[in-house]
């Protein structure tokens, strides 16, 4: 299992923690595949590592297609869609699982913990601990998680 750290902006992050978003979008191409950890990391005004879920899968395809597939599960108004894809002939869906939400881990504390930690503009692979991203409590979501 590879773990990652993708900052997704807050509105978004939340959805995901909620459940109400089911597929992390992105215009550029994701390397990931089931089975994947995911450290989430909302991004400004939040700045902190606020849960982590599983790849459940990727799905690839033009925007209009995966949007009348999928929809209702994106979390996002078909407008705010239609404008991130606008001119892209892609789309990359990261499909959620085994959600867990953490008590939030500030950037500054990040950057206490780890020497020259920068959070990513989009994600990058994490080649450390998880448990140093995750804060306190982080073994209830590696025991989560690693065991599904």
């Amino acid at each position: 299992m590879r773990t990652a750290l993708m900052s997704i902006k807050p509105a978004y992050s939340d959805r995901i923690l909620a459940r109400e978003k089911s597929f992390e979008l992105r215009r550029t191409p994701v390397k990931m595949e089931e089975g994947d950890l995911v450290i989430v990391y909302a991004s400004a005004p939040v700045k902190a590592v606020v849960g982590a879920f599983r790849v459940a899968g990727v799905k690839r395809d033009a925007p209009e297609r995966l949007w009348a597939e999928h929809s209702a599960d994106f979390g996002i108004e078909e407008e705010d869609y239609r404008d991130y894809f606008a001119g892209a002939s892609l789309c990359h869906a990261i499909e959620v699982a085994d959600v867990v939400a953490v008590e939030p881990v500030p950037l500054e504390l990040l950057r206490e913990r780890i020497d020259g930690f920068q959070p990513p503009q989009s994600y990058q692979w994490w080649r450390g601990d998880p448990d140093e991203l995750l804060g306190p409590g982080c073994e209830r979501v590696n025991v989560a998680l690693v065991t599904k």
